[in-house]
């Protein structure tokens, strides 16, 4: 008694096969249902309908603005307190 590959199994086997001809009959000779069939025909549709998108470069980055350079330098006044010296530095700002 043999045992009938999953879906996911038919559908990693359609893709791989690049005739359409050659797909439909293979779909047709894997499937015992038709409502199976069908649904793994859909499934394999929107596959390459959906193309390489993700290989596709990413848009254009937009403008930048230059940000001023911060005001707040070891020295300066903020309120009642002096900043004596920079102590750390990183991706969200300095300390």
């Amino acid at each position: 008694m043999a045992v009938e590959p999953s879906s996911e199994t038919i559908f990693a086997r359609a893709i791989e096969i690049e005739s359409s001809q050659e797909r439909l009959a293979y779909l047709e000779q894997a499937c015992a249902e038709p409502a199976a069939r069908h649904e793994i025909e859909k499934l394999v549709s929107d596959h390459f309908r959906a193309g390489s998108f993700l290989e596709s470069p990413a848009a254009a980055q937009g403008v930048t603005v230059d940000l001023p350079q911060f005001a707040e330098q070891p020295g300066a006044q903020i309120g009642p307190y002096k900043l004596l010296q920079q102590i750390g530095e990183g991706g969200m700002g300095t300390v």
